[in-house]
């Protein structure tokens, strides 16, 4: 629906629609700590709803909503005018919604931004040249960045727990036959969306933690888990592997 009828555009952050100011996807991401791809879906049904309510609604899309795409040709960003994210956020919650609302505010009390006349050559020239430069700088930034980014994921996983695979190995019984076992014995879901993630009750209890990330595939979004075993799971697991005569020491 929305690559049809909705405007393309390479327009970023916050940008005036017309007179009509607006705001990101990402914005609104950021604003109330949700994965940008929820938010993405979130806009995507709220639009789907007001259509089917009214059909005569499309010409107003299109000039209130603009979606930007990728290289692959995933959507990258939305942009909504006021109305619209107004309208997302009666989803929300209240705190949340404050948030965006808040900074709804202090856009509108800012000056107007001033849109460089294409028209004229100088200009556009000098415009062009403003953002090539500000995106060579974030490109450095993004190289400089990485380390930093990677050094955090495996941080971030360390704190959490251990891969189930890495544990494994530690203990000395091969990754697939733990997961077999695991699964056999009820503790790892066997089919399914959530296929050797832990039920709930193992979970509550603390003997494991769930990585939940998104992707697009398709123009879908998608998730994938990554399950993780903590420290008091892989005593636990352990023990019980030791009772089953599945290893023959703690290995750990």
């Amino acid at each position: 629906m929305q690559s049809q009828s909705m405007v393309a555009s390479s327009a970023t952050s916050i940008i005036p629609l017309g007179n009509q100011l607006t705001m990101s996807s990402r914005e609104i991401a950021d604003l109330t700590d949700k994965l940008h791809a929820h938010v993405i879906r979130d806009i995507n049904s709220m639009l789907e709803d007001l259509l089917k309510d009214d059909p005569n609604l499309d010409d107003e899309l299109n000039q209130s909503v603009t979606y930007e795409y990728d290289s692959r040709n995933y959507i990258s960003n939305i942009q909504l005018t006021k109305k619209y994210v107004e309208c997302l956020l009666t989803g929300y919650s209240i705190p949340l919604r404050m948030r965006v609302i808040e900074r709804l505010h202090q856009l509108e009390q800012q000056k107007h931004i001033i849109i460089p006349n294409f028209s004229d050559p100088a200009e556009a020239a000098i415009a062009w040249a403003e953002q090539y430069k500000k995106s060579q700088q974030l490109e450095i930034k993004q190289k400089e960045d990485a380390p930093k980014v990677a050094y955090a994921d495996k941080a971030h996983y360390d704190k959490d727990g251990k891969l189930i695979s890495s544990f494994a190995k530690n203990i000395g019984i091969g990754p697939n036959k733990l997961f077999a076992y695991l699964r056999d014995k009820g503790i790892l879901i066997s089919s399914g969306r959530r296929y050797n993630t832990p039920y709930q009750q193992y979970t509550e209890r603390g003997y494991f933690n769930v990585i939940e990330k998104q992707f697009e595939a398709k123009g879908e979004v998608r998730s994938y888990y990554t399950t993780l075993v903590t420290g008091k799971g892989r005593i636990w697991l352990t023990k019980i592997l030791m009772q089953d005569n599945k290893i023959t020491n703690q290995g750990e």
